[in-house]
């Protein structure tokens, strides 16, 4: 299926207008908001998941008294998309294979059958990377907001 894909879009340049009609056609209007489904699923809650241990952890860190330094921030930043990334493997796994078109999935809740077909590890695949790859970013986001916001509202540098 993806050989026809790529055939049929890199055959001719194409623009997102034709790129829309194709996929019109081929699945219909519902078909240009494929993937919302577990999209939706993994960001929404990753949202909270990542903002709620980031306060709690600041809090508990801080005692809720003082601002965090730039180490404790790089570190909250580390911990809370350790836990969350963690947290939302599950979630990333499915919307990445629902997505890639590889799978003939209908909907969100048939990408379940994951689960019972190949078992709880097979959830976690790609974990290690995409911690690789999150982690660090998000160490050094919030580090660096965190002195951002300290020099641009009270005018010093930690």
């Amino acid at each position: 299926m993806i050989i026809s894909v790529q055939e049929k879009f890199c055959s001719r340049p194409s623009s997102m207008i034709s790129v829309g009609m194709i996929v019109v056609r081929r699945d219909g209007v519902f078909g240009l908001w494929r993937g919302l489904s577990p999209a939706l699923l993994r960001a929404v809650p990753g949202i909270g998941i990542y903002f709620g241990f980031m306060h709690s952890l600041k809090t508990i860190l801080t005692e809720g008294k003082r601002e965090m330094t730039f180490v404790e921030a790089g570190l909250v930043g580390a911990a809370s998309r350790t836990l969350a990334g963690l947290l939302l493997m599950p979630a990333t796994v499915l919307k990445t294979q629902f997505e890639s078109g590889l799978f003939e999935y209908k909907n969100v809740f048939q990408a379940f059958s994951i689960l019972s077909e190949r078992g709880v590890r097979s959830m976690f695949a790609g974990a290690v990377p995409t911690l690789v790859r999150d982690v660090p970013f998000a160490a050094l986001y919030l580090a660096l907001y965190t002195q951002a916001k300290k020099v641009v509202i009270e005018g010093k540098a930690a």
